[in-house]
């Protein structure tokens, strides 16, 4: 699996929640985890071809929401 990330989402603790599960410092929300809870394997930064752009609200966490547009 592959797993590109912006902002907060980049912290390997937030990562971390979920997958194994649990609340990331914080955060609001209860994450169960995932059904292989393993750390990842490798990191490596990459660029992706495209933007991001911000819409609506996070009814988790009260701020914008960033899509991806390729």
């Amino acid at each position: 699996m592959w797993y590109v990330a912006y902002g907060s989402n980049l912290y390997r603790e937030r990562f971390g929640c979920y997958l194994s599960g649990g609340r990331p410092r914080g955060g609001a929300r209860h994450y169960t985890g995932c059904r292989d809870p393993r750390p990842a394997r490798a990191e490596q930064p990459v660029t992706v071809p495209g933007g991001i752009y911000f819409a609506y609200t996070s009814l988790t966490w009260g701020g914008g929401m960033a899509f991806y547009d390729p």
